[in-house]
């Protein structure tokens, strides 16, 4: 009865149109494979391999996390997955999901170099850390700093004082500021020896290389010649993990608010691969030229970029020969939006205010505060296999030129003002005339006003040497090495002009001083597999620097320091991992770590009433009355990973002793944090991370961090720009400047030719001020994100993609970072100021690449 009832609903028509089109859609029905191409050595993706269905022509290409998508007509089907530089390899696809497939390696490649040399490997480095491939990388970059593609990270904050995330932007993790942070660019050390920090605008497009970046968390391990506490940034430009030819990339991005048109501009041209990468030769060349106008009122930045490399590989040495080199002029925006001088922050004109924009303030000038800069870096990496392990040498050298100019004036009118007034105000204006050595360009008689523009210059540079030598054996691997840095500075100030026809010679200095650093290091570094579940990961490090400072007579500079500092550090490492079972791993480590004072912290170059703080100038090496800082800490963590859902949790505890915290911000003529020793201070915490491929066209990641950073032991008299006077216990308080709570998601949907993602970050309550007033707290904020990739038809070999990305979508007004100091400028007690940085409203930036 089924079959006479079912065979006249086909003769009367219901079914007659399927019954006819069947064979073609049985011809025409396809299957979605889907898998990740891995190298067999790291367990890393291998990017932009071939996927090619045997002979048939077709196929496709993996992207750059080794993830390919292939519709193909029957089941099973051969593939061939090629890529240079690894053997090729057959495999027969019976299902749909594919998983991991693994490739030799033909040639040594700098991902391995990088691997065995400085990166954490999952489920045998007992650390914390996450990995952005250069998928996560695209999705994320545009034309912004390194820190804000790490803002999705665990445990990471990142924000900037022009608002949009360009020019002058700061990374913390786990309440670190970026000079406790080491930045490695294919291990090279980034962070300035002198400051300790990282200038995040010399760098402008960097990540158009960067083929991953490993962000490991806490102290880590011992494989860097920096102290660093928060984490550690590796940046890696592996050039063969770039797509092979030409590509040309030109990106616009502005406000969606009415009348706010403050454009964003990006232009790039790069060619990775060469006609003789068959034969181990790769070549990379790039030029990039980005702008940006800035979220705050006259707070741009122009940068420049070069980078070109040369590389041989075999497959037992790789030879590689690197230049980079970026300029950048960024105009400051370090005083925040105050409310107290009758801004807004809810009001969209006055939040985007800039004190160094405001002529009113600045001689009749908009532009004249801006800082210019070169950076170049150039290096040598040699690897080769010897003995049946991996010697990696690294020869680099950096140099720095440039300088920041502000105007600065001082007047007084003798005529307008009351005599009882007048010494102090003509005494003010000997001091300002003293300070820049101007007595033989002003005839104090006649001139009661002047008005400069300031230069302070730093030529600044360092070479230096990192070495390794890992060897595996049988229980496991074995890492000695170490480096040698050499740096050297030069600061000094220039007077280049005086407004209001006044003449100055050409040249005018006005102070300078000359640094030097040396900083040795060698570490012992070993992972044992104690058994098959069982590691420990055991290594101990020397760190040492020797540093002179030396600083000439001139104008008000008058004592011409000279000293010599001496620091000596040894650390031990020791951490455990346990493999559970084939899906889950726990570990622990126990990891100590110290650091000495930036050059800042003991001394301010350009400031003549600061004394060093320091005693026994004439000794061998002074005694140095900043402290050093030290810590304990005790991390735990586990991690699992199912066929769905993966993730980590990790514990941690940072026992501090001696850290170096803000106990005032300056903004008059730098972005100047006057820091001291807290004798005792805590940082720990919890970071959840979840990644899900609930479906082929869905992945699911998310993490949450809390984050504990208070004083344990802090007395001392109250805070304030030349102190309010009084004495107070800061015991207990949260330390500022950092969210306690943050959680951030990221839902990515891939289809054959579009990719749709969605980013959402939530940052909790930040406290501005350590006695932690809630009514100067900033509030805590949501943030959604949105982009779309095309990838548009080719036309013959143009391979075009287009990127549309869109920021703060629902355009919230927020603020990202604030601080508070005492102004006495007008009498005595002083009276508090408290500024806030504001965060951009809604943007969009899109961006046409082209691949030939």
């Amino acid at each position: 009865m089924r079959y006479a009832y079912r065979f006249p609903l086909i003769c009367k028509g219901f079914l007659h149109p399927l019954w006819f089109l069947l064979p073609l859609y049985l011809e025409a029905q396809q299957f979605t494979l889907t898998g990740q191409v891995l190298s067999s050595v790291t367990q890393g993706p291998v990017p932009y391999a071939n996927v090619l269905v045997e002979g048939t022509g077709e196929g496709t290409f993996a992207s750059g996390a080794g993830n390919f998508r292939l519709n193909v007509s029957i089941l099973p089907v051969t593939l061939w997955i090629t890529r240079i530089g690894f053997a090729d390899k057959m495999i027969t696809a019976a299902d749909e999901e594919l998983g991991a497939v693994y490739l030799e390696p033909t040639v040594l490649s700098g991902e391995e170099v990088l691997v065995t040399a400085t990166r954490a490997i999952e489920g045998q480095t007992p650390i914390a850390f996450s990995t952005l491939d250069r998928d996560k990388i695209d999705r994320t970059y545009s034309h912004q700093d390194v820190p804000m593609v790490l803002a999705g990270e665990p445990g990471v904050y990142a924000y900037s004082d022009a608002g949009n995330g360009v020019g002058y932007t700061y990374l913390k993790i786990r309440g670190f500021s970026q000079d406790r942070i080491g930045v490695y660019l294919n291990g090279i050390p980034l962070n300035d020896p002198e400051a300790h920090a990282v200038y995040w605008v010399d760098h402008g497009d960097i990540l158009a290389a960067t083929s991953d970046i490993q962000l490991q968390r806490g102290v880590g391990n011992s494989l860097y010649g920096s102290g660093v506490f928060g984490g550690t940034v590796n940046l890696a430009t592996d050039f063969r993990a770039l797509p092979a030819g030409f590509a040309f990339s030109a990106g616009y991005g502005n406000f969606t608010e009415k009348g706010l048109d403050l454009p964003n501009r990006k232009l790039s041209l790069s060619y990775a691969g060469g006609p003789w990468q068959e034969q181990g030769w790769t070549l990379y060349g790039r030029i990039s030229d980005l702008a940006s106008e800035g979220y705050r009122i006259g707070s741009g930045t122009a940068q420049q970029s070069f980078h070109a490399g040369l590389e041989k590989s075999t497959a037992t040495t790789l030879t590689r020969l690197e230049a980079i080199r970026g300029y950048e002029e960024t105009a400051f925006s370090w005083e925040g939006i105050i409310p107290l001088y009758g801004y807004d922050l809810d009001d969209r004109e006055d939040r985007r205010y800039n004190y160094y924009a405001d002529p009113t303030w600045n001689g009749g000038l908009g532009d004249a505060n801006k800082d210019i800069f070169t950076q170049s870096i150039i290096s040598l990496q040699h690897s080769r296999k010897v003995g049946g392990g991996l010697l990696n040498l690294t020869l680099y050298t950096v140099k720095g030129d440039g300088y920041y100019e502000q105007f600065k004036g001082k007047d007084y009118d003798p005529e307008e003002t009351e005599p009882e007034e007048l010494a102090e105000e003509k005494g003010e204006f000997f001091e300002f005339l003293s300070l820049y050595d101007l007595f033989a360009f002003i005839d104090t008689n006649s001139v009661h006003e002047v008005g400069l523009i300031r230069r302070k210059w730093l030529k600044n540079g360092y070479s230096g040497l990192v070495y390794q030598y890992s060897y595996p054996f049988r229980l496991g691997r074995v890492t000695l090495g170490g480096d040698a840095r050499f740096y050297t500075s030069e600061h000094f100030g220039k007077v280049p002009e005086l407004l209001g026809g006044l003449g100055i010679e050409k040249d005018h200095r006005y102070y300078t001083d000359r640094s030097r650093k040396s900083t040795f290091s060698f570490y012992l570094h070993s992972i044992l597999n104690l058994t098959d579940r069982l590691s420990v990961m055991a290594d101990l490090r020397y760190l040492g620097h020797r540093y002179t400072f030396d600083q000439d007579v001139m104008g008000a500079f008058t004592e011409g320091y000279d000293f010599k500092l001496k620091y000596d550090f040894i650390d031990p490492h020791l951490g455990l991992n346990y493999r559970v079972n084939d899906a889950v791993s726990i570990f622990a480590n126990l990891s100590t770590g110290h650091r000495e004072p930036a050059d800042g912290d003991i001394y301010d170059h350009d400031d003549p009433d600061m004394v060093p703080a320091v005693t026994d100038m004439e000794a061998d090496y002074a005694n140095p009355l900043v402290m050093e800082e030290f810590l304990i800490d005790y991390e735990a963590g586990v991690r699992f990973r199912l066929p769905v859902v993966s993730g980590k949790l990790n514990l941690y505890r940072m026992d501090f002793r001696d850290e170096l915290i803000p106990f005032a911000y300056r903004y008059y003529d730098a972005d100047e944090v006057l820091q001291g020793n807290a004798p005792k201070t805590v940082h720990q915490g919890l970071e959840i991370s979840l990644e899900a491929a609930p479906a082929s066209w869905l992945r699911l990641g998310g993490n949450l961090a809390y984050a504990d950073n208070h004083f344990v032991e802090l007395q001392q008299a109250a805070f304030g720009h030349k102190g309010e006077g009084g004495f107070t216990d800061y015991s207990g308080k949260i330390m500022p400047a950092f969210p306690m709570i943050q959680t951030k998601g990221t839902a990515v949907i891939p289809l054959n030719s579009i990719e749709i993602w969605i980013q959402v970050n939530h940052a909790g309550k930040q406290f501005i001020h350590v006695d932690n007033i809630d009514s100067l707290a900033i509030d805590p904020y949501t943030l959604i994100h949105l982009g779309t990739r095309f990838k548009l038809p080719s036309i013959g070999f143009i391979h075009p993609v287009l990127s549309l990305r869109v920021e703060n979508v629902f355009d919230v007004l927020y603020e990202t970072f604030g601080y508070t100091y005492y102004d006495d400028s007008y009498g005595w007690p002083p009276y508090r100021v408290d500024g806030y940085w504001p965060g951009a409203t809604r943007s969009y930036f899109v961006e046409l690449q082209v691949r030939l």
